[in-house]
Protein backbone atom coordinates (compact mmCIF):
# COMPACT_ATOMS: atom_id res chain seq x y z
CA UNK A 1 0.00 0.00 0.00
CA UNK A 2 2.56 2.38 1.02
CA UNK A 3 4.58 1.38 -2.40
CA UNK A 4 1.37 2.49 -4.61
CA UNK A 5 0.81 5.62 -2.06
CA UNK A 6 4.54 6.63 -3.38
CA UNK A 7 4.70 5.50 -6.82
CA UNK A 8 1.28 7.73 -7.41
CA UNK A 9 2.21 10.61 -5.27
CA UNK A 10 5.81 10.62 -7.77
CA UNK A 11 3.60 10.38 -10.58
CA UNK A 12 1.50 13.13 -9.25
CA UNK A 13 4.69 15.54 -8.47
CA UNK A 14 5.93 14.69 -12.00
CA UNK A 15 2.87 16.30 -13.82
CA UNK A 16 2.65 19.54 -12.43
CA UNK A 17 6.78 20.22 -12.51
CA UNK A 18 6.86 19.00 -16.14
CA UNK A 19 6.67 21.39 -18.65
CA UNK A 20 3.30 22.94 -19.56
CA UNK A 21 3.99 23.58 -23.17
CA UNK A 22 5.41 27.46 -23.25
CA UNK A 23 6.23 28.12 -26.61
CA UNK A 24 7.11 31.36 -28.19
CA UNK A 25 6.81 33.38 -31.66
CA UNK A 26 9.45 35.87 -32.53
CA UNK A 27 8.22 38.03 -36.03
CA UNK A 28 7.71 41.67 -37.05
CA UNK A 29 4.61 43.41 -36.14
CA UNK A 30 2.16 43.63 -38.97
CA UNK A 31 -1.05 45.08 -37.15
CA UNK A 32 -1.90 45.81 -33.55
CA UNK A 33 -4.26 46.92 -31.42
CA UNK A 34 -5.00 47.51 -27.37
CA UNK A 35 -6.07 43.71 -27.67
CA UNK A 36 -4.29 42.38 -30.27
CA UNK A 37 -1.58 42.02 -32.47
CA UNK A 38 -0.25 40.08 -35.48
CA UNK A 39 3.38 39.00 -36.32
CA UNK A 40 4.95 37.31 -39.48
CA UNK A 41 7.98 35.48 -38.68
CA UNK A 42 10.96 34.92 -40.16
CA UNK A 43 9.59 31.67 -41.85
CA UNK A 44 6.67 33.92 -43.29
CA UNK A 45 4.38 32.17 -40.82
CA UNK A 46 1.27 34.89 -40.08
CA UNK A 47 0.49 34.58 -36.32
CA UNK A 48 -2.62 36.67 -34.51
CA UNK A 49 -2.39 36.82 -30.47
CA UNK A 50 -5.23 38.08 -27.90
CA UNK A 51 -2.80 40.83 -25.50
CA UNK A 52 -5.65 41.41 -22.97
CA UNK A 53 -4.26 39.88 -20.21
CA UNK A 54 -0.46 39.57 -21.69
CA UNK A 55 2.49 41.04 -19.51
CA UNK A 56 3.48 44.11 -21.42
CA UNK A 57 5.85 45.69 -18.86
CA UNK A 58 8.86 44.70 -21.19
CA UNK A 59 7.80 46.64 -23.98
CA UNK A 60 8.00 50.55 -24.53
CA UNK A 61 5.29 50.96 -26.89
CA UNK A 62 4.19 48.76 -29.79
CA UNK A 63 4.79 49.65 -33.72
CA UNK A 64 3.72 48.22 -37.00
CA UNK A 65 7.73 46.61 -38.04
CA UNK A 66 9.05 46.44 -34.52
CA UNK A 67 10.25 42.91 -34.23
CA UNK A 68 8.75 41.07 -30.92
CA UNK A 69 8.60 37.81 -29.42
CA UNK A 70 5.11 36.07 -28.30
CA UNK A 71 5.54 34.07 -25.05
CA UNK A 72 2.32 31.44 -24.97
CA UNK A 73 1.45 27.99 -23.72
CA UNK A 74 0.00 25.24 -25.67
CA UNK A 75 -0.26 24.73 -29.58
CA UNK A 76 -0.52 27.91 -30.96
CA UNK A 77 -3.99 28.80 -32.52
CA UNK A 78 -5.00 31.79 -34.36
CA UNK A 79 -6.46 34.65 -31.93
CA UNK A 80 -4.93 32.54 -28.56
CA UNK A 81 -4.04 33.96 -25.59
CA UNK A 82 -0.34 35.46 -25.48
CA UNK A 83 1.42 35.65 -21.60
CA UNK A 84 3.80 38.02 -22.05
CA UNK A 85 5.48 40.36 -25.12
CA UNK A 86 9.14 41.04 -25.36
CA UNK A 87 11.17 43.15 -27.63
Amino acid sequence: MKKSVFVAACALLAGCCGSHGSDAAKGAVIDATMNTVMIVTADGDTLSFSTVNADRTALDGLFVGDTVEVRFKGKYEQGMEAAELLK
